[in-house]
């Protein structure tokens, strides 16, 4: 994988199973509980599109402005100007539930080795180093990833007024 992830079957069919069940519960009109299941198949498959793409809709529904606002960035960092109609339609949920989250903070993330993969609540943000990402405040699990490296992670806290920094090595 592009940022370093190495997946085994397990998490495939985890991540197939767990995807499943999501999209049954969000026809049979469960949203909260298709979101909580998505949300959970992303520890499986952190670079799923389409898994984003559904917990963006979902948590709008949901008004989870947070976390549309974070799988929103998932969804676009993948996309990176494709996508189309989705794409468009992603990015304005983005901004719209920006407009309902009441503070934001930044966050940078360097790391040893220095293109570790990261993800922050296990969405993938791509390589370290990251700088200056707009998150809102809230309390973030980091972790990066590299092939032949350890994984490792660090909690960080995001504030309004002070940048904040994780460093994972």
């Amino acid at each position: 994988h592009a940022d370093g992830l190495i997946r085994t079957d397990e998490d495939g069919l985890a991540f197939t199973r767990l995807s499943n069940e999501g999209a049954r519960h969000a026809r049979a009109g469960s949203y909260r509980k298709a979101f909580e299941t998505y949300e959970k198949a992303l520890a499986h498959n952190a670079e799923e599109p389409d898994l984003y793409y559904n917990l963006v809709a979902l948590g709008e529904h949901l008004k989870e402005w947070e976390k549309v606002v974070l799988y929103a960035e998932g969804y676009e960092r993948f996309m990176q100007g494709h996508g189309g109609a989705e794409a468009r339609e992603v990015k304005a949920k983005a901004q719209a539930a920006r407009k309902q989250v009441k503070a934001f903070g930044t966050l940078s993330v360097t790391a040893t080795p220095p293109d570790a993969g990261v993800l922050i609540n296990g969405v993938t943000f791509g390589k370290a180093p990251l700088v200056d990402l707009s998150l809102p405040v809230g309390t973030y699990h980091v972790s990066g990833h590299q092939k032949d490296f350890h994984k490792a992670s660090v909690s960080v806290t995001v504030g309004a007024k002070e940048p904040a920094t994780a460093t994972l090595a």
